[in-house]
């Protein structure tokens, strides 16, 4: 029986896959571009119906046969909001994104403090949740070690070892998802670049412990315990080595990192996001023999990525929605 809602799972993702675009999409197109028959694309059609997740807009002209029916994504089946928690400039503060299913901008907001709190973000969203009617998940980034909705430790204080999936679930009856920054980022990064398989991407801040995330085979690796990619936990980095070594040689500690990562995880592609420096720089990776050498790139807008990334974990959450 799994295997067979396994099947019915994919078929499906295969016709949410093409309707996403916002299109108007007609039966034969989906069977044609899916590679699945028309009856199965018949059923896989009735499912998305009954569950609201498309709209029938009606009959394509005749060519001179039967006329073609036609469909399209239900936006508004559910909003969703993209939640960035972060430090910046001495402040704590979250960014939020409301979309729609098709991905079009509803509302756009910031909000910094001193410190951030679980009250002050369940006041928000409550405040948001009132506004849309419509809105039924909430993806959140972290810096910090998270899983399963419950974090670990945290750049921000008072989220330290909470279950905020848990409350904000109880406070705000909305579907909640939680995943590390940089983790997200990556998400993002995988989103604007299809043909990257291996990837580390490294977020050095300014005063803060390096963080990383890994990608294999265009997945996330998180390790057992979701502590992959905390570089600022590796042995040169520890009794005081990495603040010395930060503000007399940023470069020599991220070399040192990407050299780890060459060695332990062997990525295609290295992308850097940097608070340390403003303009891209050359790397001497001389531990690593040329041909295991990665291709760096360095993105300038870590924000962007994470939202986007956001985005997309909320939709592979509601593609895996019980049918």
């Amino acid at each position: 029986m799994a295997k067979i809602r396994d099947l019915k799972v994919d078929n499906l993702n295969k016709i949410r896959s093409c309707l996403t675009d916002g299109n108007i999409w007609t039966k034969n197109a989906l069977a044609e571009k899916t590679s699945l028959s028309l009856a199965t694309t018949t059923n896989m059609l009735q499912i998305l119906l009954k569950r609201k997740e498309i709209l029938y807009i009606g009959e394509a002209r005749s060519t001179g046969g039967r006329k073609s029916k036609q469909y399209q994504l239900n936006q508004d089946y559910a909003h969703i909001l993209c939640v960035l928690l972060h430090k910046k400039d001495n402040q704590e503060g979250l960014v939020i994104q409301r979309l729609d299913l098709c991905g079009h901008l509803l509302e756009e907001m910031s909000s910094y403090v001193t410190q951030m709190t679980p009250k002050l973000l369940i006041e928000i969203l409550l405040h948001l949740k009132a506004k849309d009617d419509l809105l039924e998940y909430v993806a959140l980034s972290i810096p910090g070690v998270c899983e399963d909705g419950k974090t670990d430790f945290t750049d921000l204080k008072t989220f330290h070892q909470l279950d905020l999936k848990a409350l904000i679930e109880e406070k705000c009856h909305l579907h909640f998802l939680m995943e590390n920054d940089v983790n997200t980022a990556c998400l993002g990064f995988l989103n604007q670049h299809t043909h990257v398989q291996h990837l580390a991407l490294i977020y050095q801040p300014q005063n803060d412990a390096v963080g990383c995330g890994l990608v294999v085979n265009r997945s996330l690796y998180r390790g057992y315990s979701h502590f992959a990619g905390e570089l600022g936990f590796l042995p040169f980095n520890h009794d005081g080595l990495k603040g010395e070594t930060l503000q007399r040689s940023p470069q020599l500690l991220l070399e040192k990192q990407i050299e780890t990562l060459c060695c332990v995880f062997n990525p295609e592609y290295v992308v850097i996001y940097s608070e340390v420096f403003k303009d891209k720089q050359d790397f001497n990776l001389t531990s690593i023999p040329i041909k295991h050498q990665p291709k760096i790139d360095w993105i300038e807008d870590i924000d962007k990525l994470i939202l986007i990334g956001l985005y997309q974990l909320a939709l592979d959450h509601l593609k895996e929605e019980d049918i």
